[in-house]
């Protein structure tokens, strides 16, 4: 209501001067200078329009009001929405790569945030570095949109008064950084700027990302990535596959040491097309501070000549006697029963049994009642007596273990 009334007393002001605006002689400079502070406290355009026409005799025709958003809520790979699409159309009006509308020469922006819409974000990010990423200690944009960003957003575009603040003149001084980068001070208080590495909330860290680097069409990949959070908060993982589609973990990741907060987190997909494909993974910390690994995958034709392959146990298990073991195997075709055999260096075949592969499924557990087996070194062999072996003529088609796993006593 203050800033109404000083606004309002402002232009009764400048209307109560407007007959002797051209006897006073105000240059151009000044003019601007008046119309600059009104539009400062958020003055109708309308308003600035009339208050220009009094001060210079001439008429100014009002400009329409613009366009306006405002963001209340941090936006990631996979939302969707009419922030994501404001989001596009505000890129476009930066003329910032990665905005484009659904179709050419129109209004109409997708609302779902992609990866070409964080490439964009990064986009924005770095061109108002000083203001989103040096404060906080970044020297790279992160395509994740959270309150700095949303901040600079809102005050560029939001719906709100927007009330314009001189720039900060810091000293041009510079610091040496251990790394053997510099830094400059930056407002508000004219302070160096964390070095990098130095300071505030840092990115998580990916160890590890393992999987597939090879596929047949609509063949599923497993992958598992695991990262660390030096501050020991959670982290959310999300994936684009590179193909026009993108997952996001339910919730964060299961920790897997208790020490650092190392967690990891596992993604499945199939790809429906041959080509080469860039899976990127994000992994993002409590503070929105993120970090991008990818992989290469290249999708081809699936092998036409049959194929088994024992999954697990594949070697370095461990197992109590008179346990279960959950067998694992993946096949290229649709088969009927399988022979499962449980095979000793010692004692050759000691336990076999039929599993069923005409139905699709690719594990069955093993029953407990191993009361003849002792302790030592195995071997699981997979076969199909009924097909051939593709590369061993006249025998069946087979698979084993990769190495051997132990069955020990309980304890």
């Amino acid at each position: 209501m203050h800033m109404k009334k000083l606004i309002f007393g402002v232009v009764i002001s400048l209307f109560a001067i407007a007959p002797v605006a051209s006897a006073a002689g105000l240059t151009q400079q000044q003019i601007d200078a008046i119309l600059g502070l009104l539009r400062s406290f958020g003055a109708d355009t309308t308003v600035v329009a009339n208050v220009e026409s009094a001060l210079t005799g001439k008429t100014v025709p009002a400009v329409p009001a613009a366009w306006c958003h405002t963001f209340n809520t941090n936006l990631r790979i996979g939302d969707q929405g009419g922030d994501t699409e404001a989001l596009h159309k505000i890129f476009n009006l930066e003329n910032i790569i990665g905005a484009n509308p659904i179709h050419p020469d129109s209004d109409n922006f997708r609302d779902t945030f992609g990866e070409d819409t964080a490439s964009a974000v990064v986009g924005f990010q770095e061109k108002y570095k000083s203001e989103i990423l040096t404060p906080v200690g970044l020297a790279h944009g992160t395509g994740y949109v959270g309150p700095a960003t949303r901040k600079k957003l809102n005050q560029l575009y939001g719906c709100g008064i927007k009330v314009v603040t001189p720039p900060i003149a810091c000293t041009q001084e510079a610091k040496l950084c251990p790394d053997g980068s510099y830094v400059s001070r930056t407002g508000p208080k004219c302070e160096f700027a964390a070095c990098p590495g130095q300071g505030g909330n840092q990115p998580p860290v990916i160890g590890e990302i393992s999987g597939p680097t090879g596929l047949g069409v609509g063949e599923t990949g497993t992958w598992t990535i695991k990262a660390s959070d030096s501050e020991k908060g959670n982290l959310a993982y999300d994936v684009c596959w590179g193909d026009n589609s993108c997952g996001m973990l339910g919730g964060f990741g299961q920790a897997y040491d208790g020490r650092t907060r190392a967690q990891s987190a596992t993604f499945q997909h199939a790809y429906q097309s041959v080509g080469t494909y860039t899976a990127t993974f994000t992994v993002t910390d409590d503070s929105a501070q993120t970090v991008r690994s990818s992989i290469t995958v290249k999708v081809g034709q699936q092998n036409s000549l049959p194929s088994i392959k024992v999954l697990s146990p594949n070697g370095g298990e461990q197992y109590i006697q008179n346990s279960s073991i959950n067998l694992v195997w993946s096949q290229n075709y649709y088969g009927e029963y399988l022979d499962a055999m449980l095979y000793s260096p010692v004692s050759g075949n000691v336990y076999s049994i039929k599993v069923n592969g005409s139905d699709g499924k690719n594990s069955f557990l093993l029953p407990s009642n191993w009361t003849n087996i002792l302790p030592g070194q195995y071997k699981i062999t997979l076969c199909d007596n009924s097909k051939d072996s593709p590369t061993v003529p006249g025998k069946p088609l087979c698979d084993s273990s990769d190495a051997s796993f132990s069955i020990v006593v309980a304890q």
